[in-house]
């Protein structure tokens, strides 16, 4: 974080040189409340919190950013029979239906696919929104959001990309869905544990 909001202080600490944190060359690994959650980014992206619950992580410093990745966490109760019994679809959609802007008469929304990840280690779906205009600049931007639960942690991703720029940040898309990691801490060393 180049520069800490108010209320947080940045603090840097160095790995020891056996720490065991792998990425593939060009990202760096990003990790969350102690592997809670983590994924790979581009190496040279930066990290902003916006001082709520939601970090973000921007190709660029803001406003000359043309993609951001935004992190939100939750750390779930356990409940009987497990947080199977509330399908994730139907979480997102209906995320998706009330955070979506009003459209004109007559015009109705797209329907949202869902893509389900198969992994055996985290429940992980996605979609893709429908382009809208940043009202900053006029330019469409291309929305697509993760939700993935695993081990009583569920997260929220959405990553954001000019549409005029998305075929540059597919790579960093597809780094992101495929490194996802959900509820495996870990310490400074990179050891897996408490």
């Amino acid at each position: 974080m180049a520069d800490a909001p108010d209320g947080f202080i940045k603090t840097t600490v160095p790995l020891p040189a056996l720490h065991g944190w792998q990425c593939k060359p060009g990202n760096n690994l990003f990790v969350a409340e102690r592997g809670a959650v983590a994924f790979e980014v581009p190496a040279n992206w930066v990290i902003r919190h916006d001082q709520k619950q939601t970090l973000t992580i921007h190709d660029q410093p803001p406003p000359s950013d043309s993609a951001r990745i935004s992190l939100t966490v939750f750390h779930l109760p356990p409940v009987r029979g497990g947080w199977k019994q509330l399908a994730l679809e139907k979480m997102l959609l209906e995320a998706c239906e009330v955070r979506a802007p009003k459209k004109k008469a007559g015009k109705r929304p797209a329907a949202l696919v869902i893509h389900r990840e198969p992994r055996t280690d985290v429940e992980l779906i996605w979609t893709e929104k429908e382009p809208w205009k940043d009202p900053e600049s006029g330019r469409l931007i291309r929305c697509r959001q993760i939700l993935a639960r695993a081990r009583l942690v569920q997260c929220l991703i959405t990553f954001d990309v000019y549409e005029d720029a998305a075929d540059r940040f597919e790579q960093a898309w597809h780094d992101l869905l495929s490194t996802l990691k959900l509820a495996i801490p870990r310490d400074l060393t990179g050891r897996v544990g408490n």
